[in-house]
């Protein structure tokens, strides 16, 4: 593989190879797809068409062919990409070496965002692997903002967002983590929910939700009126409740459910159920570890709801940066032990 970077890095033709057209090039391999590949760097398709056919013509290869709906890499392509990632690689390293003198003072800090539950779940394990193998490391968790995370991670002020997976962003990648469901929690003795929560209860009964949870307030301060999808936090988002979601689902999605009831915090949401007559749906991942009050139930939503998937975000800039992938994969490793 370093035989082969080295031959991008000696190769003198036409067009110059210069680290933007290598990362087009990684990206559209990874992608299989110059549409998604030209989001993710934050770019016209065009203009990522125009960098891919330069590039077809410096290599002398078709680079990617149409198989239907998708896109193939030739076996050329998948080379060079690898290669490609080693000379991005090196030139990151290269560039930390020759800034090493004016960073070396100050200690490595990492910023991270996501909801109190995800936090609750993640720190104790995450600082204590940190602490093993990088004890002069600090670590920052910050509250969720969902209209403010790209411009965060644009900035440099946030490292990882941790979140449900949503449409892409241009600009930024994403590594799949998690699964978790939603599931309902009612108290016992609630004189309008028998043995089971109808589909009937789940829409007439009051809710209590997360602010973090609702990503339409639009100026509602205390929005009391939501359509499901918007109850769930899922508007907009293709890629938890779009395609595999079943026809029940996106026949429903539309519907509305009183909210009357909003707090700051997942972990509220429990006791304030159990001494009320309000409903709340909840990822069950939320539950996870908190002593639940004795006369709570949790159920099984009376909707088929779709599944959720959690996932890690980054900018494009700091993929490749030593510091950070560090840090991405003690991220993924803690995530993975949850489930060991």
């Amino acid at each position: 593989m370093f035989e082969q970077a080295f031959k991008i890095c000696m190769m003198k033709h036409e067009m110059d190879i210069d680290p933007f057209s290598l990362r087009c090039l990684v990206e559209v391999v990874s992608q299989r797809s110059i549409t998604q590949a030209a989001q993710r760097l934050g770019m016209a398709q065009p203009s990522l068409s125009h960098v891919l056919a330069r590039l077809r013509k410096h290599f002398g290869d078709p680079l990617l062919l149409r198989a239907g709906m998708t896109m193939t890499p030739t076996p050329r392509a998948l080379r060079l990409a690898a290669a490609a990632e080693d000379v991005l690689d090196a030139m990151v390293r290269l560039h930390s070496q020759s800034t090493m003198g004016t960073e070396a003072s100050a200690p490595p800090r990492f910023v991270m965002t996501c909801t109190d539950y995800y936090e609750r779940l993640l720190a104790p394990a995450l600082t204590r692997k940190m602490r093993e193998l990088a004890p002069d490391t600090c670590m920052e968790w910050r509250t969720p903002d969902r209209a403010a995370a790209r411009e965060w991670l644009e900035r440099g002020e946030v490292d990882l967002r941790l979140a449900w997976v949503h449409s892409p962003w241009p600009g930024l990648r994403f590594r799949r983590l998690l699964e978790d469901r939603l599931v309902c929690l009612v108290r016992k003795g609630h004189p309008d929910v028998g043995m089971r929560l109808t589909e009937t209860d789940f829409f007439r009964l009051p809710h209590v939700r997360p602010v973090v949870a609702v990503q339409v307030m639009a100026g509602e301060r205390r929005p009391r009126d939501l359509r499901l999808d918007e109850y769930l936090g899922l508007a907009g988002n293709q890629r938890a409740a779009g395609g595999s979601a079943s026809a029940n689902w996106r026949a429903l999605r539309a519907q509305r459910i009183e909210v009357p009831v909003l707090v700051q915090s997942f972990l509220a949401i429990p006791e304030i159920v159990a001494n009320t007559d309000c409903i709340a749906t909840v990822p069950a991942l939320a539950l996870w570890g908190v002593p639940l009050p004795s006369n709570l139930r949790v159920l099984q939503p009376p909707l088929e709801f779709p599944p959720l998937y959690g996932a890690i975000y980054w900018h494009e800039r700091t993929n490749a940066d030593p510091r950070q992938r560090w840090f991405r994969r003690l991220v993924t490793s803690v995530v993975q032990g949850l489930h060991a």
